[in-house]
């Protein structure tokens, strides 16, 4: 019979425990704040201008900083 026991586990995506903790916190403390005090920048480290509309229709959606930040990620990008 053929050992595939190295082969499936060498496929697993492995995740460090420190590492993804960090990513939790990280995340949870962004979705602590208000949402018109977060300051969020690009790649290269520039500040992404949010306006108040963007910011009072986002307020009436009941969703997190998170998801604010993936939209406004996707919406870059789409522009690009």
């Amino acid at each position: 019979m053929l050992d595939t026991t190295k082969e499936w586990v060498d496929r697993k995506f492995k995740v460090n425990i420190r590492d993804f903790m960090r990513a939790v916190y990280y995340i949870d403390t962004i979705n602590q704040q208000k949402l018109n005090e977060l300051m969020i920048m690009d790649e290269e480290g520039r500040t992404i201008e949010v306006s108040d509309e963007e910011l009072d229709e986002w307020r009436f959606t009941g969703l997190n900083n998170r998801d604010f930040i993936i939209q406004l990620y996707s919406k870059i990008n789409e522009e690009r």
